[in-house]
This record gives C-alpha cells, structure tokens and sequence, in this order.
C-alpha cells in the first residue's frame, strides 16, 4: 500500500514539475497557462468543478468535463484528442484548430476535418485515422491523435512539435521557423498567417519537412535521392521539399520572378531570412535567398476546405485558409502557378 501510494506521490510530481517548468514548456502550455486538474483525474470520479458547480462542458473554468468510457490511461480526463478539443474547437481562451475558426484571424495551420461539409475528412489530418498515411509505412493502430504531433506538456520547439527549431521576435537564422512575436494573450497574432515564416538552415534539408517525413516517408527529400529524382536520378519522381530552389531547378521548371511577382505568395523557406512584403511584389529577391518550397509551402498542417488541405492561391488578393477567393475559382492550376511557368 505505502509503495503504491508513492507510485502514485510520485507520478504526479512529475506531472506538476512538467507544467511548472518554463525550461520543460518553451512558450506553450507553459506554468499558470496549463494546470494538472485540466487534463488529468485522479480518480475518475469528479461530479462537479473545483468549485463545486456542475460541469458546463466548458473547460474555461478549471477543468474539463469527464469522457464518457474512462477511466482513461495516464490518468486523462477523456480520448487525447476529446480532450485537446475540449480547448481547442470553438473556444477564444486557445487555438481553434477544429473545424471554423471561432477567431477573425487567417490560422498558419488551417482546421483538421470535422468529417462534415466543408470540412471532409480527405481534406486534412483526420483524427482517428487507422490507416497507412500517404508516403508511408505504418498504420496507427489506435487511430491518429493530437499527441502524435503535439508534445501535450510542452517543449522548446514550435508549436509543441517534435525537433522543430524556432526564434520569436528576432529572427535566428539557425532556426527553422520564425515567429515574428508571440504573447499568451494575444492568440490572433500567434497562430496568423502573417506571423510565421520559414527559414532553410541547410539547403539539403527542411526542419518541417523532416517532422512531416515522420508520417510521410517518401514524401521527403533532395534532388537525387532515390524517392525523389531530379538531378543525379531519373527525371523528378516527385516534388522536392529541400535542395531545389525557385528559379534554379533547371529546365526553366520554376521562375523566381514569377514568384516574386505576386502580390501574395505561398510561405518558402528562405536561406536569409527575407520573403518580401504580403500584397506588393518582391522586386529585390534574388537567387541567393534560395527560395524553397516545402510540404507546407503547399498544404495546411492540419488541413482547409480544400482537397488534401492545399492553399488555392493566385496572389491576387490577401490569404484565406483556403489561399484566395480567384485562387479557390482556378483551383490546382493557380497553386502550381505560383512557381511554375508552363
């Protein structure tokens, strides 16, 4: 009994450490922000909120309501995802990342599919997914779940991902992402489209398209690589996602003056840290900010009304989660039109 009683001492302990840590949470789900009781039940039991009124199933309070097939294991509250989406689908307080946006802001990573028109499920992410993913080689054999990109306690990296470097305020070139200010109150500034851009440390590689190839395996990689072609293989087998710069990929395939000369464009990696202003050309870029596409150049990370969440964008005017309104009317074409000159 006293053995068990410790087991139990010490694994919330860890949990309460875990939360309380600045160093363990980067700048998300981060001390006060995120408290155990949110997620986490000892028993399993709860009838009423901390304090004492019966649950709303709103989570703002100080926890959230009990699932209804618990207990749960790591002592959750409900299913991983019921429980992200328990903050995180129609509430102001975090990122709504389910279905509409409850916000007035364009979300970087766009909406994971409610299974419902707009929002069909082979058009982003789908939680509880069983399947082989695209470019892949296993199934998830207890369907797909937010932690399965998303470190839930926190860590240093973007967004909670896994190994994805990032910079706030002053961009750090030896990073893979830059987030242009970040502040816990301000969620329509954090998570816009307009403040996150991507940086290419190495040319022969991307920070995001690394992450995604954890799912997508095949999907990933430079010129030459035997799943890719391109140079060094035979003809391009499929799109590169490193080491193929806009304008430089031989063939004329590409034009950077084209890409440029949008007013809005898709978000590239840039190897200095530059991409131009959104709605007025770039006429200062040049080949050696080594503009490159990667997964999410073309698709949102969690997905968007259109099929497989790709951003239909022509430039024309400001960026919707879908890319723009004559973008949606051209469809496929005005996305592969951002780059391509055929």
């Amino acid at each position: 009994m006293k053995s068990a009683r410790a087991t139990i001492c010490g694994i919330w302990l860890t949990l309460a450490l875990m939360y309380a840590s600045p160093a363990l949470a980067g700048q998300y789900h981060n001390g006060a922000s995120l408290v155990c009781s949110q997620c986490h039940t000892m028993h399993y039991s709860q009838q009423h909120d901390y304090n004492g009124a019966p649950f709303s199933n709103s989570p703002s309070i100080n926890s959230a309501p009990l699932g209804g097939y618990g207990p749960y294991p790591f002592l959750l509250r409900n299913q991983v995802s019921q429980l992200c989406l328990s903050c995180h689908d129609g509430q102001t307080f975090a990122p709504d990342v389910y279905g509409p946006n409850t916000g007035n802001y364009v979300r970087e990573a766009g909406a994971l599919p409610t299974g419902s028109a707009p929002y069909e499920e082979w058009k982003g992410h789908s939680l509880g997914y069983t399947g082989v993913p695209p470019g892949g080689t296993q199934n998830f054999s207890v369907g797909l779940n937010c932690a399965n990109c998303h470190q839930p306690h926190g860590n240093s990296y973007y967004l909670n991902l896994y190994g994805v470097t990032y910079a706030v305020g002053t961009n750090d070139l030896t990073k893979d992402v830059f987030l242009r200010s970040w502040s816990p109150s301000d969620i329509s500034t954090d998570y816009s489209q307009d403040n996150v851009d991507f940086n290419e440390p190495n040319i022969h590689n991307s920070g995001m398209g690394q992450f995604c190839r954890g799912c997508h395996t095949d999907f990933h990689g430079q010129a030459g690589d035997s799943n890719m072609g391109g140079s060094g293989g035979v003809n391009w087998l499929r799109h590169p996602t490193a080491d193929a710069s806009i304008g430089a990929i031989g063939n004329g395939h590409s034009s950077l003056s084209l890409y440029t000369g949008h007013n809005y464009r898709v978000k590239v990696m840039s190897a200095t840290g530059q991409w131009g202003t959104e709605g007025q050309p770039w006429s200062s870029a040049s080949a050696s900010d080594k503009l490159t596409p990667t997964c999410i150049t073309c698709h949102r990370a969690h997905g968007n009304q259109n099929p497989f969440g790709l951003t239909y964008l022509s430039g024309n005017g400001p960026f919707t989660e879908e890319g723009d309104a004559d973008g949606v009317a051209l469809g496929l074409s005005s996305l592969c039109r951002q780059c391509h000159v055929q």
